[in-house]
């Protein structure tokens, strides 16, 4: 026999991402009850890493119709969504923790010093504020001379012009935990670069 000691909430108006909207549909992981997916009415499917305290609405073109069904394969890298419209399917990137440095070069020498373009790529952030960026969490981060002179979150390349001053310099890009902690292994990569001043211009006059 069993017996129902009571009600909890873990959607609806209390929980960030999915507020408001008319749930159909559930799916709950039966190895982990904390991984939970949401299939609404009109705004696609929803997932849940937490239990229910927040969700994040899967992929950019989520069906509008009514998602009746949903099934996850096992391991949980694809799920399957079925509406009125058919069925849709959900493929989850393994996330990498690596980084590039596309530009600078390394060793290059930058005559039009006023600024400096750094474009870092290669990576995968969601930009979250908890979990770790072994599990595509967190934030980039760029040090000039071993001191933090940029951060944020992209969720492919980005780049990211500013004025730095004339001489040499070592840019470092790195990955890092939402703690700005660094990640192990570490994802770094880096360039030695040269800002230097251009030559005055010669005045041409008549004689």
């Amino acid at each position: 026999m069993l017996f129902l000691f009571g009600l909890r909430q873990i959607g609806g108006h209390s929980a960030s991402g999915i507020a408001s909207k008319f749930t159909l549909s559930v799916w709950i992981d039966p190895l982990d009850a904390h991984n939970l997916y949401a299939g609404t009415t009109s705004s696609g499917v929803f997932r849940s890493t937490d239990g229910g305290a927040s969700w994040t609405l899967l992929g950019g073109a989520s069906p509008a119709s009514l998602i009746n069904a949903i099934a996850v394969e096992p391991g949980g890298n694809v799920v399957h969504a079925a509406s009125g419209g058919g069925v849709w399917s959900y493929q989850f990137r393994a996330f990498e923790s690596r980084i590039a440095l596309v530009a600078p070069a390394d060793g290059a020498t930058i005559v039009n010093g006023a600024s400096l373009s750094t474009t870092i790529s290669d990576f995968t952030l969601d930009c979250a504020t908890t979990g770790t960026s072994g599990s595509g969490r967190g934030h980039w981060r760029i040090d000039v001379d071993g001191a933090l002179d940029a951060t944020g979150c992209s969720a492919s390349e980005m780049r990211l012009t500013k004025t730095y001053a004339t001489g040499a310099h070592r840019i470092t890009v790195s990955l890092r935990n939402p703690d700005d902690t660094e990640l192990s292994p570490p994802a770094t990569s880096s360039a030695n670069v040269t800002i230097a001043t251009p030559p005055p211009r010669r005045r041409s006059g008549r004689k």
